[in-house]
């Protein structure tokens, strides 16, 4: 739904096919659907993390401390893991509550507010990397879980990712003459093709665009990890 609201206003607004998510999907006349669409994605996301902290911490107190493998059935370890799935569970939350404000406050009229959803949508990182760790340990103490290759992948690349875009806008800014154009939305929405900034705008953009497909494959690998879940009528809600 929210790819599909893009493009619809891409297409009636006669903006260019790639462009700012934020700009675009939250113009006329489908920023409704747009916000509804983050909205209802974070909700599932907030509910999915939750059944995957349950899961994960049947594992570290009823798995692991079975297991002969010392360097992961081990007080330190236990409590480290311990604690980062609760971290995982807290930046999965603030990250949801980031996407809401990203949704419901457009960047036209509130983009105060979307810079604030921003903000706390960047805690993906600490959550996904949180998660590559356990998934890590849980993979290292007698192949729990499978290895988590795509996991990794898509951990790194939406780590160094972010920086590197906002880096590549921030660049672009300052070509352009000063930071505070980023606030100027019809500058934002049709940027000089003939700027000297506008390669690196572009740039910009298209490194957004990398960041945040690479966001899609998220809930199916962790709705493939709890699928191979078999002890769900023994966790404790």
């Amino acid at each position: 739904m929210i790819f599909i609201s893009y493009l619809i206003t891409s297409f009636v607004r006669g903006y260019p096919l790639l462009w700012l998510v934020s700009d675009v999907g939250a113009a006329s006349p489908v920023a409704g659907y747009f916000s509804q669409s983050l909205d209802i994605i974070s909700v599932l996301f907030s509910f999915t993390v939750y059944l995957r902290s349950k899961q994960v911490e049947y594992y570290i107190k009823k798995i692991i401390p079975r297991s002969n493998n010392r360097k992961v059935n081990n007080p330190q370890m236990i409590r480290i893991l311990h604690d980062k799935n609760y971290q995982s569970f807290i930046c999965a939350v603030l990250s949801s509550i980031g996407f809401m404000i990203l949704g419901n406050f457009n960047s036209y009229d509130h983009i105060l507010e979307h810079g604030v959803g921003c903000f706390f949508m960047f805690t993906t990182i600490p959550f996904l990397l949180s998660q590559k760790f356990i998934a890590d340990k849980l993979y290292e103490c007698d192949r729990i879980e499978s290895r988590p290759v795509t996991l990794t992948i898509i951990a790194y690349t939406i780590a160094i990712g972010w920086p590197i875009t906002a880096a590549i806008f921030f660049c672009s800014l300052l070509l352009h003459g000063s930071l505070f154009y980023w606030f100027d939305t019809n500058l934002r929405l049709d940027w000089p093709s003939d700027a000297p900034s506008f390669q690196l705008f572009r740039l910009g953009i298209i490194s957004e665009w990398l960041v945040i497909i690479n966001y899609s494959p998220t809930f199916f690998i962790l709705s493939n990890r709890m699928k191979s879940f078999q002890h769900w009528n023994r966790i404790v809600y």
